[in-house]
């Protein structure tokens, strides 16, 4: 959700927050990767952030951010698990926008 939001892509925001309600995810969590506010979760809230550096910085994060990645408890790879997710957002955001989707009435409630 943090790609989709970085990205603007309005679709994927409602329907990231639909599917991760579906999932369990709880409200604060939602809330805090749609609002760019930090998640009371240390180990939750290290990853948010390592997302928006990988984003911002297209794949170039600093060391200080891996470390603080691997700081809070996520192994090495997790740096590879935000690059695919970033491409994988990249992929469908930019879709979204060109073919400018119509929302889904699934996901009107959260947009």
């Amino acid at each position: 959700m943090i790609n989709n939001r970085l990205n603007g892509c309005k679709y994927c925001v409602a329907a990231q927050t639909t599917l991760s309600q579906m999932a369990g995810v709880t409200g604060d969590i939602i809330g805090a990767l749609r609002k760019n506010t930090p998640i009371a979760d240390a180990k939750l809230e290290a990853r948010r952030r390592f997302a928006i550096a990988i984003n911002k910085s297209r794949g170039w994060p600093s060391q200080k951010q891996l470390n603080g990645l691997v700081a809070a408890g996520h192994m090495r790879q997790s740096l590879l698990e935000a690059i695919l997710g970033t491409s994988l957002k990249v992929l469908s955001d930019y879709t979204n926008h060109a073919a400018h989707t119509a929302l889904d009435e699934t996901f009107n409630a959260n947009h």
